[in-house]
């Protein structure tokens, strides 16, 4: 299991902290929900504006609560894929159960570049492979496709 410091120097490395987005709706944020979780935050941030000599964009923001994002943005990297992302719609009517989805959350993710084409031919999703969910060939050849 991660530790808070593991899991905010990833967060940090995961992105290019020191730079200032064009609007405060795409603006990087990281959200402690307590004291000990800001001050690991500050540290890694510090550490970051200390090694870079920039100043870290990324904001510290105190935890109120969550909404999700616009439906367009959710499953990102797939929805550029429409036959799949149709297909998946399809499988997983509302938008818990799209969003819920093992087999549509790993697809984004490999279609979004974590992880490769060989590997989506293997992995084992959400208990049966590729050809496995209920997708079309013409979906799968797809996000084999679009995976590295």
């Amino acid at each position: 299991m991660l530790s808070y410091d593991e899991l905010a120097r990833m967060f940090f490395a995961w992105h290019n902290p020191c730079s200032s987005a064009w609007s405060t709706q795409y603006r990087s944020a990281a959200f402690p929900r307590n004291a000990e979780q800001r001050s690991v935050l500050e540290a890694a941030a510090q550490k970051i504006a200390e090694a870079s000599s920039k100043p870290v964009q990324t904001s510290i923001e105190d935890f109120t609560g969550f909404t999700l994002a616009e439906d367009y943005h959710q499953k990102y990297r797939l929805r550029r894929i429409r036959s799949a992302t149709a297909e998946f719609e399809a499988m997983f009517p509302t938008t818990e159960s799209f969003l819920g989805s093992v087999a549509v959350t790993k697809a984004n993710a490999y279609v979004g570049g974590y992880g490769t084409s060989e590997d989506l031919r293997s992995d084992d999703l959400s208990k049966g492979k590729l050809g496995q969910l209920g997708l079309s060939e013409m979906a799968q050849n797809a996000i084999l496709k679009a995976a590295r």
